[in-house]
C-alpha cells in the first residue's frame, strides 16, 4: 500500500469527505466570479437543472458551500458524528446515509422553494448522519452549543427531535432567508427512517 493510500485509509470515509469539501471550497474561492457562476449553474441543485436532466446535481450540490462559516459548521458536525457512524454502519451504509440523505433533503427543498432558487451545501447530508446517530443512540448524552457558545447537555433523542422541529418551524416562517431548512428536515427524515429500517434488520 502506498503512503497516500495509507493516509487515506487512516482518514476514513468521514475524513475524506471533510478534506474533499474543504478542497472544493478552496478551489472555488480561487476562481474568477464568472467561472464560479458557470460551474454553479451545472453543479448546484436547482429545478431548472433537474428539468434538463442534470441529475448529478443531487450529488454535486452537497460539496459546494456558500461561505466559510457554512463549510466549517457542516464539517465539524460531520467529523464528530460521522466517524462513529462510519464504524458502526460500515462504509456502504454510511455513504447511503450521507449521500442519499443529502439528495432527499435537496428534493424536499426543491418541492417548495421558488423555481429560480439554487441549493448548495452538505447540511442535509450532515443532518441525515446526525439524526441517524440520535436514532441509534437515543440516550447518549451530547453537549450541544446553543448559538455556538452556550454549552447544553441533552440526550441524543432530545437533540434529534429539536433539530427536526426547529427546521420545520424555520421553514414555515421562512427565516432566515436563503437557508434550506426543508433540506435539513428532509435529511433528518431520511436519517431517521433509514436507521429505523436498519435497526429492524439488526444492522
Amino acid at each position: 500500500m502506498t503512503r497516500m493510500a495509507q493516509k487515506i485509509a487512516r482518514l476514513g470515509c468521514t475524513g475524506v469527505l471533510v478534506v474533499l469539501n474543504a478542497l472544493i471550497y478552496l478551489f472555488f474561492q480561487l476562481l474568477p466570479w464568472s467561472d464560479w457562476e458557470v460551474l454553479e449553474k451545472w453543479l448546484a441543485l436547482s429545478r431548472e437543472g433537474l428539468s434538463h436532466g442534470a441529475v448529478w446535481q443531487l450529488l454535486t450540490y452537497q460539496f459546494l458551500h456558500a461561505t466559510i462559516f457554512h463549510l466549517v459548521v457542516n464539517m465539524l458536525a460531520l467529523w464528530f458524528v460521522g466517524q462513529m457512524m462510519e464504524r458502526e454502519l460500515g462504509l456502504r451504509r454510511f455513504l447511503v446515509l450521507y449521500l442519499v440523505g443529502g439528495a432527499a433533503g435537496g428534493v424536499l427543498q426543491l418541492i417548495f422553494q421558488g423555481a429560480g432558487a439554487v441549493l448548495v451545501g452538505a447540511s442535509a447530508a450532515v443532518c441525515s448522519v446526525l439524526i441517524g446517530f440520535c436514532t441509534l443512540h437515543p440516550q447518549q448524552r451530547i453537549t450541544a452549543l446553543i448559538f455556538f457558545v452556550i454549552p447544553l447537555q441533552v440526550s441524543a433523542k432530545v437533540l434529534g427531535w429539536g433539530i427536526a422541529i426547529i427546521s420545520l418551524i424555520l421553514a414555515l416562517v421562512g427565516w432566515p432567508p436563503g437557508i434550506g431548512n426543508l433540506a435539513h428536515l428532509g435529511g433528518c427524515i431520511f436519517g431517521f427512517l433509514s436507521m429505523r429500517l436498519w435497526m429492524r434488520k439488526a444492522l
